[in-house]
């Protein structure tokens, strides 16, 4: 009998904790004790005994048969790593196609019923995600996305703003005819982009590029670490924009392209004023969208 995916990783995982936990000749812990540990179905983990059963692991009292079991590390962090994007793109699909709103209230057991991922691997994420100001721990074991307003909207772009006005400043105090090499690369990338076929995910690594470049002229990690932590839930929140994708990434092309422009003939006002018509223009955009969810 075939084992499927989720009982292959499930029976790898077993045998990690075998190796650790019961000795050779001990017999194993109930099917009800593993299945709580390993946050997996009874029913798997019956199926998995009998395959380790019959290739010879566990005798018919379900006791280990020899100490020789081997685990490779490299495929049990494979299997840790695969579950977690796994639940990574799961979670933001449902994002992305608005099932998961500001104010939805979710728990940990009904993403890993909807995902098919083990509770371990969501509730990690979870905590890992929180960091980032988006969704909170609630009572009773609830999770929930934050109530987002144009507040909320309004101070985080401006937060971006002045944080980028500041390094652009910069670049022009020390000497803007000559443009770091890695930031003009930056820039040629993005103006060589296809914004007709480009996808947004790939577009938004080359205005990753861009903008860590930009920032490397403060030379302050403090100031980069907290960009960068404005920047991802700036791309985040992209995703509720009720617009095409090529038309939000055609605004963001365009900005890019016209502050390049601004850069190299020296004009700091009007780089700075880019700025400012870009995160009024998405301001709005973000805010429009406010108001056509139905947020609960």
């Amino acid at each position: 009998m075939e084992l499927s995916h989720l009982q292959t990783t499930t029976k790898t995982r077993l045998l990690h904790f075998f190796l650790i936990n019961v000795k050779s000749g001990n017999k194993i812990p109930s099917e009800l004790s593993l299945s709580k540990k390993l946050e997996v179905s009874r029913t798997v983990i019956r199926k998995v005994v009998l395959d380790l059963q019959r290739d010879g692991t566990l005798d018919k009292e379900k006791r280990i048969v020899h100490s020789d079991i081997s685990i490779n590390e490299n495929e049990m962090n494979q299997i840790s790593k695969t579950g977690e994007l796994q639940f990574r793109d799961f979670f933001f699909n449902q994002v992305h196609n608005g099932f998961i709103l500001p104010g939805n209230r979710f728990s940990v057991l009904e993403l890993a019923d909807q995902s098919h991922c083990n509770r371990t691997i969501v509730r990690e994420f979870l905590y890992q995600f929180s960091r980032y100001g988006l969704i909170e721990k609630l009572p009773r074991k609830m999770w929930g996305m934050v109530e987002i307003d144009s507040k909320y909207i309004k101070d985080l772009l401006s937060a971006r703003e002045n944080i980028e006005k500041a390094a652009l400043k910069k670049i022009y105090d020390n000497d803007v005819s000559h443009i770091d090499p890695q930031l003009k690369s930056a820039f040629d990338q993005i103006s060589s982009i296809d914004i007709i076929t480009t996808t947004p995910d790939s577009f938004q690594e080359y205005e990753n590029i861009f903008f860590n470049q930009l920032l490397l002229v403060e030379r302050n990690r403090f100031i980069t670490e907290f960009y960068n932590h404005l920047h991802f839930i700036s791309c985040f929140l992209y995703q509720w924009i009720p617009i095409t994708e090529f038309d939000h990434i055609d605004l963001r092309h365009t900005f890019l392209i016209q502050l390049l422009e601004a850069i190299e003939s020296q004009q700091l006002e009007n780089s700075l004023m880019l700025f400012t018509d870009f995160y009024q223009c998405l301001y709005h955009q973000l805010e429009d969208s406010l108001r056509l969810l139905k947020f609960p």
